[in-house]
């Protein structure tokens, strides 16, 4: 809360912050592993699909990942708290370079959990799948400690960023004032990003499931192994933001639009990759709690706008205007 004088805003509550971040990261490498462990006895298919998937190997990129995330949080929070009850150009200067320095870190970190945690549930609801097993919900739990202390350093930060903005517009402004607000801007992204994708995990709105087609699959075999690889690791992250990002993954594609008669409208889209483009479309099941992505044609870009006139004329023949 601030005083209403620059520069008298109460500490953050850091030391309580970081001791319950470390116990909640702790949390989640024990239940997570109690997870694979209870839920890879459901039977041969479990254990298949948990060493197909790689998942033990990827719980432990996830703990390592979470303390190098939870190290350069606390870094960044040291940093700004000194700005917010010193307001000396210096102390900005430092606290915007250690933020412009750990941002990258924060978000390298942040994709790792993300595919860690996301699919070690989808496991335990389709091939580890037990039912009445508290644990998928005590790792959800765990989770959620991580942004337990939103409602207390976010208004801070919030009012912290609106008087570097007055500073920023007072005539001869030191240069620290929106350095920092430029970074502060880009960390809260981050942050809410994180904290929708936290929410997701706690409260799944829905299944991402994935469908190909005969022709993507085709067009899926034309590419090395190495390539279809990385594909679907794009692939996967950019589709993943539609559960708790639908901005930034709507910054990732592009909206296709078949000329279909007026009412109709079709959730298509394209991905660049590489030099291709993925073509695909979205559809909400709310009765089985589904988000299904169909994959239709992996093509190079000059063949796309035909691959797409076909793939329409299949799919919307009786909405066609013309």
């Amino acid at each position: 809360m601030n005083t209403g004088e620059s520069g008298s805003y109460e500490a953050l509550p850091l030391e309580e912050w970081n001791a319950d971040m470390q116990a909640a990261v702790g949390d989640i490498r024990r239940i997570g592993l109690e997870v694979l462990k209870e839920h890879g006895a459901a039977g041969e298919k479990a254990l298949e699909v948990s060493k197909q998937w790689k998942l033990a190997e990827r719980q432990a990129d996830e703990h390592e990942a979470l303390l190098r995330l939870i190290e350069a949080s606390r870094l960044m929070v040291e940093k700004i708290d000194g700005a917010m009850r010193s307001m000396a150009p210096d102390v900005m200067e430092t606290a915007a370079r250690t933020i412009e320095q750990n941002l990258a870190d924060i978000e390298e970190s942040f994709l790792v959990i993300r595919h860690a945690s996301l699919d070690l549930l989808r496991w335990t609801r389709r091939a580890g799948r037990i039912e009445g097993s508290p644990l998928p919900g005590e790792y959800r739990a765990s989770y959620a400690r991580l942004i337990s202390y939103a409602p207390i350093f976010k208004p801070r930060l919030e009012a912290f960023q609106h008087e570097l903005l007055e500073l920023s517009r007072q005539p001869g402004a030191e240069s620290a004032a929106p350095r920092l607000l430029s970074a502060i801007t880009r960390y809260n992204a981050v942050l809410d990003s994180a904290r929708r994708f936290v929410q997701a995990i706690v409260d799944p709105p829905l299944e991402l499931v994935f469908q190909e087609t005969n022709l993507f699959l085709d067009d899926w075999q034309n590419c090395s192994v190495g390539d279809r690889s990385a594909m679907a690791s794009r692939l996967n992250d950019c589709c993943q933001l539609l559960l708790y990002d639908k901005t930034e993954f709507d910054r990732r594609t592009e909206k296709v639009r078949p000329r279909l008669a007026d009412g109709i409208d079709a959730s298509m889209y394209s991905m660049a990759i590489d030099k291709g483009r993925i073509l695909f479309s979205v559809d909400e099941d709310p009765v089985f709690e589904q988000l299904t992505v169909t994959l239709y044609r992996l093509v190079d870009e000059e063949k796309f706008a035909d691959a797409c006139e076909v793939v329409f004329q299949v799919l919307y023949t009786d909405f066609d205007p013309r």
